[in-house]
């Protein structure tokens, strides 16, 4: 190996005892990490040391396992996936997939707008979140007195109240029954309508079911039963006056064998006066 003595210009360049010295230690750092002063792979990064390629290659990981097609290098694999987006849109607002992004005027709607928010901290919606959570502790204050828009009751006040509003001995305008006397009394106002009606006949709806099964029997003893009722009010009473028409009384006279009072004129007729007048 060629050395170089101090003070010797090499190339245009004056080496001394500090350039030869650093030569060396550099030299020395490249043979590993646990001898050279310039390696350092333990300590955090640093202006004045470097690391190991062992080192480098942990950090940037296995090029072999890149999803990219070009495995060479870094910058081929990200120059292909610049080349992959740039061919292709990728913006799709009709669809949500991890193939597609949505267009910021999408996400704009779908989060809102953050001027529109009611916190103070309006730059993002994880600073407003968290404003929310960090003033959570700080709002309305638990206050079992009177009822106020200031001041909320404890969970037991609220349990008490309701407690007192649940009366099912009564019934009144100011308090409510239970879900359980509720269901009682549906029940027991249910059996009383249905009044121990066998099967068949337990529900409106089966009541509905056999009316229309039977439609034409009942539409026929219906108009039976009108006829009838109109045959009976045609009969002659002994009840009450009857606005018979002269065909009824005719017949009405025909069939008990009597004659009406055109024909035989007056039945209270006193013919003794009548007789006495006519002397006269």
């Amino acid at each position: 190996m060629t050395t170089v003595s101090p003070e010797q210009n090499v190339f245009g360049i004056t080496v001394t005892d500090e350039v030869i010295q650093l030569t060396t230690d550099y030299k020395q750092g490249l043979a590993g990490p646990a001898t050279g002063d310039y390696l350092e792979d333990s300590g955090a990064a640093s202006a004045s040391k470097s690391w190991s390629s062992l080192k480098v290659s942990g950090l940037i990981g296995d090029l072999a396992t890149l999803s990219t097609t070009d495995k060479s290098d870094l910058v081929s694999a990200l120059n292909e996936i610049n080349a992959a987006v740039a061919s292709s849109s990728g913006i799709d607002d009709g669809i949500t997939s991890s193939a597609a992004t949505w267009s910021s005027t999408k996400i704009s709607q779908v989060t809102g707008l953050l001027p529109t928010l009611q916190t103070t901290e309006k730059s993002s919606l994880v600073a407003a979140i968290n404003e929310v959570k960090n003033s959570s502790g700080s709002g309305l204050a638990i206050n079992d007195g009177a009822p106020s828009t200031s001041a909320v009751w404890s969970s037991s006040k609220t349990n008490t109240e309701i407690a007192a509003l649940l009366v099912d001995a009564s019934t009144s305008a100011t308090t409510a029954w239970s879900s359980s006397k509720i269901t009682s009394e549906i029940s027991a106002a249910t059996g009383s309508v249905v009044g121990g009606a066998s099967t068949p006949y337990n529900s409106l709806a089966k009541i509905e079911a056999l009316i229309q099964s039977n439609d034409t029997d009942i539409a026929a003893n219906a108009a039976a039963a009108a006829a009838n009722m109109t045959a009976v009010a045609q009969r002659v009473s002994t009840q009450a006056a009857q606005g018979l028409s002269g065909a009824e009384q005719g017949n009405a006279r025909a069939n008990i064998d009597v004659y009406s009072t055109t024909e035989i004129g007056n039945p209270e007729t006193n013919f003794a006066n009548t007789f006495q007048s006519g002397l006269a």
